[in-house]
């Protein structure tokens, strides 16, 4: 398996992480004001982009975020972070920020982030033996 670039997007332009830049004055690094969601890529397949792009939209709507990419250019540029990093096994961060505030509060343009994370695979044991499972009912305070 090639290890993933770690390919960062920016406003849908891939570049390699370590050059990518975002300034301080982003809520995301202010007041971590943003809408966030993960997906795995499995085999060079995004798994349920649909249903990711659904929840992250409605997280960023919720958070009036705007203007937010549509899901075809979000899918698209998934591709295109698929095509840089070939068709292995890893994960991508998706950010939509705040931007930065004209008034150091309120959320003004945003940036679009999608980060590519290599994901361990699990032990071939937990496929072979099972995994133990326990269940809490939990309600997160800020979903």
């Amino acid at each position: 398996m090639t290890k993933p670039q770690r390919t960062f997007g920016i406003d849908l332009a891939c570049i390699p992480a370590d050059q990518a830049t975002i300034p301080f004055t982003d809520l995301i690094v202010r007041r971590a004001y943003g809408a966030f969601d993960f997906l795995r890529v499995v085999d060079g397949v995004p798994l349920f982009i649909d249903d990711h792009l659904a929840r992250f939209d409605r997280s960023a709507q919720l958070l009036d975020l705007h203007p937010r990419p549509t899901h075809e250019a979000l899918k698209k540029h998934v591709a295109d972070i698929i095509d840089a990093n070939g068709p292995g096994n890893y994960g991508m961060q998706l950010f939509l920020t705040g931007g930065d505030p004209t008034d150091n509060f309120t959320p003004n343009t945003p940036r679009t982030l999608v980060l590519v994370d290599d994901l361990a695979p699990y032990p071939e044991a937990d496929y072979q033996n099972g995994v133990s499972l326990l269940t809490h009912a939990f309600t997160r305070d800020l979903p």
